[in-house]
């Protein structure tokens, strides 16, 4: 998604404010507000900072498995151009 500049479908913020009930929907659609909810505000910096990477390593292995899905539909594309080629 980033790399190719498209915005996150809906399916995917539902994903992550399931994953992660900590993180404000406000923040994650609109960028305005905490980043957690104020009942999960972190004490310290080292907490904050903890939450904060747990938070980017799930949105990375998210990336990961839609990089893998695209992978796989792109094989699924070209075996199907070669059966209408062939056909």
């Amino acid at each position: 998604m980033f790399s190719r500049g498209t915005e996150p479908s809906a399916k995917i913020l539902t994903s992550i404010l399931d994953k992660c009930p900590e993180i404000s929907a406000e923040w994650l659609m609109r960028g305005k507000g905490e980043m957690l909810l104020a009942s999960e505000q972190p004490t310290d910096a080292g907490d904050r900072m903890n939450k904060l990477i747990d938070t980017i390593a799930f949105q990375q292995d998210t990336i990961k498995t839609l990089q893998a899905r695209i992978k796989e539909l792109e094989a699924e594309l070209i075996i199907a151009n070669n059966q209408i080629k062939v056909g």
